[in-house]
């Protein structure tokens, strides 16, 4: 509600217009990819059939001309491997998660935005579901395969499968399964029903990923 009213995001209010290439019911694209925007007093595109048809998406791209483009790794790569180029100059973000992105294909999708002449490299993202979305996010001048830093609010943990203990990995680079903390993740439970359990770590509640992850010299995953 804030950022609706205060005159500091006025300009803001006029600039965001996204385009979406997920399917809504995934919850990324309800948190960050819908209402995001539209906090921000944006206008948001949805494409919901243009998933296995990359001429629809360059259509859907210069028709609508988002600023801000949210997608997944298959959408770039068709688009990435089409012979046209069109011009993308208003593409100012792309965020890009929910698969694995190699440093060559970050590679080969920047390549793509500067032959377009978007002013924008990939921005690659991790979140989870029971998460509320994304919680790590990366810089878009990595040239590596990193998922990024944990966002404000987000506390980390590596289990050491080895050790069979939970490491910090502020007190430098470890390796070990995802768990991470936030005020957004939920309580896995409906009524009486228990959906997942959350692990408990030093006193608060953990969310396990289960996905293997390990730290860089500059604190990025």
């Amino acid at each position: 509600r804030r950022m609706l009213v205060d005159p500091q995001f006025s300009e803001l209010r006029y600039n965001v217009s996204s385009c979406l290439f997920m399917e809504l019911s995934i919850a990324y694209s309800m948190y960050d990819m819908l209402n995001l925007p539209l906090a921000f007093g944006g206008k948001v595109t949805v494409l919901p059939y243009a998933a296995d048809d990359e001429m629809k998406i360059a259509e859907a791209l210069m028709h609508y001309k988002p600023n801000i483009v949210f997608t997944l790794p298959p959408f770039l790569r068709m688009l990435s491997e089409m012979p046209m180029r069109p011009n993308l100059s208003f593409v100012e973000l792309v965020f890009i998660g929910g698969g694995y992105v190699s440093p060559d294909a970050k590679k080969t999708f920047d390549k793509y935005l500067e032959e377009c002449k978007a002013k924008a490299k990939c921005t690659i993202g991790y979140g989870n579901s029971e998460a509320g979305a994304a919680v790590i996010l990366s810089t878009p001048d990595r040239e590596d395969d990193s998922i990024g830093y944990p966002l404000p609010g987000v506390k980390v943990r590596l289990y050491d499968e080895e050790t069979e203990k939970f490491l910090d990995p502020a007190d430098g680079p470890c390796r070990g399964v995802l768990h991470i903390c936030s005020p957004s993740i939920s309580c896995g439970r409906i009524g009486k029903d228990v959906l997942f359990e959350l692990t408990n770590i030093d006193g608060e509640d953990y969310l396990n990923t289960y996905d293997l992850v390990e730290t860089r010299e500059d604190g990025a995953y």
